[in-house]
């Protein structure tokens, strides 16, 4: 879902809309337009909850970002282009002098924020603030509790989106637990869809005119990326390290603010899925490089949770490009606030060996644990071609 909103068509676009005052939604395919009553809207992605038209009804009677999902709308209302957007927002935004954009450069909008372009006395780009997620406190729950709140919150996810999606499904492993555990959630609700066994990525033309763009460090997740030029939607793992609080940075944040060691951690569990991969992103903790990992910073575990709050609802993976929608179902910042709740020792468990993932494939599938690739990052589709003749199986 890119965009860039000023008042000029911009080439490298390959659809230009003429919204008011001779401003221009400039973006790629697969956007969607509902004119109601006293609004025009633009809009792409999903709601969880509501099909787009759904949506277009509910979001302009409160601009805020309320809904989850993984969706951008613009809307124009009167005098003002609001650009507002899911709860947890998955694509950066940012604004220039005479712009927004999620491509170009430009200063970042927080995703405790929401754009709204003004023209009463030429451009003004506006900053509505809001709280996407709950005050954190210092109660800790169980692994059990922890586990299922979560299985329930991703069985409402895919339940809700599955209920009203009409494109056909496609979702590729890559052999690690979040594409695994995305995977048994999607065949606990519906075995239409596709499962693939080969990287496709079809040059389209918003894609010729930009990959240099999105070939960036601003933008890495499309270097791992799968694209059609056909109207689908591609389930993927993304954010599962971040939201279950296993990626290297915060994860070492993590075990510091408990009096916890990496280094000695590993020495004691070198066999274990997420070892090697901490092993190999020692940069990842290492304070010279990263001032931030010191916890002297934080005064109490509520700054700590804030901090790794903030930081993982800013974090942009990969979002909706041209026709290919992508379903991000642990993109949603419930997940992390529930796994910051874990007991050290729960947490040190859930940290060397996914713990947490491990438990909610099991209760989905005990099968499926089997094709998890033995090590996080290293050699990830070895266990998986049993699972694709399976599949490929059933079909027949």
């Amino acid at each position: 879902m890119f965009f860039n909103i000023t008042n000029k068509k911009l080439k490298n676009y390959v659809n230009n809309y003429e919204l008011i005052n001779n401003m221009i939604l400039n973006c790629d395919d697969g956007w969607h337009k509902f004119e109601l009553p006293d609004y025009l809207i633009y809009i792409k992605g999903y709601s969880d909850k509501f099909n787009l038209c759904e949506l277009s009804g509910q979001i302009i009677k409160d601009f805020t970002p309320t809904f989850t999902g993984n969706f951008v709308a613009v809307i124009v209302n009167n005098d003002k282009i609001i650009i507002t957007n899911d709860v947890y927002r998955g694509s950066p935004v940012r604004k220039g002098k005479d712009y927004v954009t999620n491509l170009e450069d430009g200063d970042g909008v927080w995703c405790d924020k929401y754009a709204v372009i003004n023209f009463e006395d030429g451009i003004s780009i506006e900053e509505i603030i809001f709280n996407p997620y709950n005050e954190p406190d210092n109660s800790k729950k169980t692994e059990t509790e922890i586990i299922n709140t979560i299985h329930s919150l991703l069985c409402d996810t895919y339940d809700n989106f599955l209920s009203h999606n009409k494109l056909p499904l496609k979702i590729f492993l890559s052999g690690g637990l979040d594409t695994l555990l995305a995977y048994s959630y999607l065949e606990k609700f519906t075995s239409n869809f596709e499962l693939i066994d080969h990287e496709y990525f079809k040059f389209t033309p918003f894609w010729v005119k930009n990959s240099s763009k999105l070939l960036t460090t601003a933008t890495w997740g499309y270097t791992r990326f799968h694209l059609w030029d056909e109207p689908c939607v591609l389930v993927t793992g993304t954010n599962g390290d971040e939201n279950f609080l296993r990626g290297a940075h915060l994860t070492h944040l993590m075990l510091r603010y408990y009096n916890t060691d990496m280094v000695e951690l590993i020495k004691g569990n070198e066999d274990n899925y997420s070892c090697h991969f901490y092993n190999r992103n020692k940069d990842y903790y290492t304070i010279d490089k990263y001032p931030d990992l010191s916890t002297d910073q934080f005064t109490n575990y509520i700054d700590l949770q804030k901090y790794i709050l903030n930081r993982n609802i800013n974090d942009h993976q990969h979002w909706h490009l041209d026709q290919t929608l992508t379903f991000t179902p642990f993109k949603n910042i419930k997940i992390l606030e529930n796994v910051l709740k874990l007991p050290r020792e729960s947490y040190i468990k859930h940290v060397t060996d996914a713990y947490i993932n491990r438990q909610l494939l099991v209760k989905n599938n005990p099968n499926l644990a089997q094709y998890v690739c033995t090590h996080k990052n290293v050699n990830t589709h070895e266990n998986l071609l049993p699972l694709f003749n399976k599949h490929n199986n059933m079909l027949d």
